[in-house]
């Protein structure tokens, strides 16, 4: 989704409040308890379970009838925001602990929502080294551009009814793509997710939080149980642990990739291309919100507009868009968007084949043999990703050497162990430099790539993304009236 921005001049990096405030003016109340249950949340009819498919649900989702997952305790409540630290695996806690004290884990404080739903840091703050999205349009670290000549492919806020429709078109066209799923939405649409895991290949599958939620406003272990729990889930279902992380709203800071990254073995990823698909409602129309009454998501031909004139870039340049599979407004938007692609010179693939990077932690390409695990927890050192638009084998490619060792990597280990205990000397820089957002594209049928190396950057030119918020609640009640 594109954020909508209405104060941009307060992302001052000084000790004071660091304000952007993104409510409309004829938006609701905002809620401040996130999912909580379906009947309750704005956009609960989005997870509404098709009567056709109850009778089935528990079958389906391969946990105990006790709501046990793996790791032997109870799923938090669908909906709960954030789960609480008593949902958490000590296992859990101690690795965070150790992270903390190996100083991995930056002491930034969590950002406040101001009255109007804007994104704040609490007066005082340093913001020197927050590299927050929201505020400062920073993405050190983040997967965000592509290699000149691709396109990833990436959908939010799955599992939904609408989902179905996607995977048996992306299956058709033999078309990978990353979905970055709700945790709680798969608890709501379990069985849903045979579509993922039966397409051919299976859809390559990512984390989008338990409660869909500004992640840089909750402390550590809330974070944690966020992206743990949905990656828990995720693991449960298919014997997949999950390699990357979208944060809602694109809401992550320093502490946030941080605690995904060193905690939870998670990359960022995050876009550079958006067309407000999330403003489609469904059936026809589009949200009565000021950012998509006056914006690119004010129709389906305007989003699909926007969409075909990045397939019709010439310029070459790699690039990651946005889409939802929310409504049958913005999966249309899509197959039009992705026959432009498909009539253009692009390799359109999913976020790991865009630099031949593992698939999952324990699975290295969409076929390739599953490494059993008995934990979510990372048992390599995380990958650094310095240029996300770096060609695979060129010098500035991604390390993967810590995966030589899964089948079908087809990479060489490195002479450094991976298993060495990572120092925050070690780690990836995580200052706040600033960086712009790269007008780019990229297409093709996905493919399960073997090779995996570093990527050097070699797209140059960017442009200024438009950095902004729309509160959940605002999202949510979009989507609400989108499937109303």
């Amino acid at each position: 989704m594109k954020l909508f921005h209405l104060a941009a001049g307060t992302m001052a990096l000084a000790a004071t409040p660091v304000l952007v405030s993104a409510q409309s003016p004829n938006a609701a109340p905002i809620p401040r308890d996130g999912l909580v249950q379906r009947s309750a949340h704005p956009a609960g009819h989005l997870f509404s379970n098709r009567s056709v498919h109850s009778k089935v649900r528990a079958s389906r989702l391969r946990r105990q009838s006790s709501n046990t997952s793996k790791n032997g305790m109870p799923y938090p409540e669908a909906g709960s925001n954030p789960p609480g630290e008593s949902t958490l695996p000590q296992i859990w806690i101690d690795r965070y602990n150790e992270k903390k004290k190996a100083g991995l884990i930056p002491d930034i404080p969590p950002s406040n929502l101001d009255p109007n739903g804007g994104v704040m840091y609490p007066e005082g703050t340093d913001m020197t080294d927050v590299c927050s999205w929201t505020v400062q349009k920073c993405d050190t670290g983040d997967i965000w551009l592509a290699p000149d000549g691709y396109v990833g492919i990436t959908f939010d806020d799955g599992p939904t009814p609408q989902t179905p429709e996607l995977v048996e078109y992306l299956n058709e066209q033999k078309q990978g793509a990353t979905h970055f799923l709700i945790g709680s939405a798969i608890v709501w649409n379990a069985e849903i997710m045979d579509y993922y895991t039966k397409a051919d290949p299976p859809m390559h599958l990512g984390v989008h939080t338990w409660s869909h939620t500004l992640q840089t406003s909750k402390t550590d272990l809330e974070v944690l149980g966020d992206l743990g729990w949905t990656m828990q889930i995720i693991y449960d279902y298919t014997g997949k642990v999950p390699m990357y992380f979208r944060p809602p709203e694109g809401d992550v800071d320093a502490r946030v990739r941080a605690i995904a990254k060193e905690v939870l073995g998670l990359q960022t990823v995050m876009w550079n291309k958006d067309a407000d698909d999330w403003c489609l409602r469904q059936g026809n129309g589009t949200a009565q919100l000021e950012t998509c009454l006056t914006g690119v998501g004010k129709s389906k031909k305007s989003v699909v507009h926007e969409m075909r004139s990045w397939a019709q870039d010439t310029s070459g340049k790699g690039f990651i868009s946005l889409e939802h599979e929310t409504t049958d407004q913005a999966i249309d938007a899509f197959k039009k968007y992705h026959k432009s692609l498909a009539s253009k010179d692009w390799k359109v693939v999913n976020v790991p084949d865009l630099q031949g990077l593992p698939y999952y932690q324990n699975q290295y390409t969409a076929t390739s043999e599953v490494e059993e695990v008995d934990s979510i927890l990372p048992t390599r050192e995380p990958i650094d990703i310095d240029h996300s638009d770096a060609q695979i084998g060129s010098s500035k490619a991604p390390d993967v050497s810590a995966f030589a060792d899964l089948p079908g990597s087809g990479v060489k280990a490195s002479t450094s162990s991976s298993t060495l205990p990572r120092s925050s000397s070690t780690s990836s820089s995580t200052s706040a430099t600033t960086k712009g957002s790269g007008s780019s594209i990229s297409t093709t049928s996905s493919s399960s790539s073997t090779t995996a190396s570093a990527q050097s950057s070699t797209s140059g030119a960017s442009t200024s993304r438009a950095v902004t918020l729309l509160p959940l609640a605002i999202v949510a009640l979009t989507v609400a009236f989108a499937v109303l």
